[in-house]
């Protein structure tokens, strides 16, 4: 598999495969800004992955022994960038950011299993 289809499967991934994935992330907010580092990562490497989970293993530095991590800077998830934030309905500076409008998050990042689902035989 290219790592071009690779990134179209990695967009597809259903939400809850990568909150199982970022067990420090709750309630995750930044999950698309997750998946497209993950992507550019991916297609800036030389090798081919011949899954997501053997790219997102690579990613992250994770081992069935330990989990990796991930530090990724996003837009802040209460002003949303702007500065301001009406969390008490008057509009107030951002005490989240700071004026810098993103935050760093950081996350441990679980292990994928790596081998392919086996097919159960039925007896006939």
């Amino acid at each position: 598999m290219s790592n071009h289809s690779l990134a179209h499967d990695i967009h597809h991934l259903p939400h809850h495969v990568l909150a199982t994935a970022l067990p420090d992330l709750r309630p995750m907010h930044s999950s698309y800004e997750i998946r497209t580092e993950f992507v550019r990562w991916t297609l800036r490497q030389p090798n081919t992955f011949p899954s997501w989970m053997h790219a997102w293993n690579a990613w992250t530095h994770a081992s069935p022994r330990a989990a990796g991590a991930i530090t990724l800077s996003v837009p802040c998830p209460e002003c949303h960038g702007r500065l301001f934030s009406t969390r008490r309905g008057i509009p107030a500076a951002c005490t989240t950011c700071c004026g810098r409008r993103r935050t760093t998050i950081r996350s441990r990042a679980l292990w994928q299993d790596e081998t392919p689902p086996t097919a159960t035989s039925t007896p006939q």
